[in-house]
Order: C-alpha cells, then sequence, then structure tokens
C-alpha cells in the first residue's frame, strides 16, 4: 500500500470502519511507514473533539424539534405507566417544572443557577 492510499483509509481506521484485507494492508503499512504513523496519531487526536459536537450543529442536519421531543417523553411515560401501573409522581401543571433543589441534585455534576 502507498502513502496515498493509506491515508485516504487512516480516517476510516481511527474511527473503527475498516474492515477486512483493507483493514490488514493499513497495518502492515503502518508498521513500516513512520510518517502514516504520525498523521494517524493526529487524527486519533481529533477523535475527542468529535464527541463535543452536537448533531444540529451540523450543516444540513435538522434541529430538534422540541414538540416532538415532549410527544416522545409523555408516549414513553404512557407505555411506563401500561406496563407498571401510574406513576407516584404527583402530575406537574403543564408548561411547569418541578422544583430542582439549589445546587440539584446529590450526586449530579449538572446545577441549576439563577
Amino acid at each position: 500500500m502507498e502513502c496515498e492510499h493509506a491515508r485516504t483509509s487512516l480516517a476510516a481506521q481511527v474511527l473503527g470502519i475498516l474492515e477486512g484485507s483493507e483493514h490488514d494492508s493499513l497495518g502492515t503499512h503502518l508498521d513500516q511507514c513512520p510518517s502514516c504513523r504520525s498523521e494517524r496519531e493526529e487524527l486519533l487526536g481529533l477523535l475527542p473533539l468529535l464527541d463535543t459536537v452536537m448533531p444540529y450543529e451540523l450543516d444540513g442536519v435538522p434541529t430538534p424539534d422540541p414538540a416532538r421531543a415532549v410527544e416522545l417523553a409523555r408516549g414513553a411515560e404512557a407505555d411506563r405507566d401500561d406496563a407498571h401501573g401510574p406513576s407516584s409522581r404527583s402530575p406537574q401543571p403543564q408548561g411547569q417544572c418541578r422544583s430542582v433543589p439549589p445546587g440539584g441534585y446529590p450526586g449530579s455534576s449538572h446545577t441549576i443557577s439563577g
């Protein structure tokens, strides 16, 4: 495998989607080519950054629909109630949230400031 071809396969290999003989050929090439190994290391450094990108931040990807999310959550709650009986929680007035203790819930890294 030549470097040009190896470099086109590096991203797929780093993302874990390169398989079969292509995966094996790239591995053999990387064992022998410090330049491509270095490029692979650079790509591996980008993986943590990909985890910070939210899908709705990408061009062409529609933003989440809050109304649809609420509809799905209510459907899931109704399904759960059907399977396990009504929830022991008190119903909340529509459009209002339950109160959250100051500083958030114990053990949670999320806090609410106001």
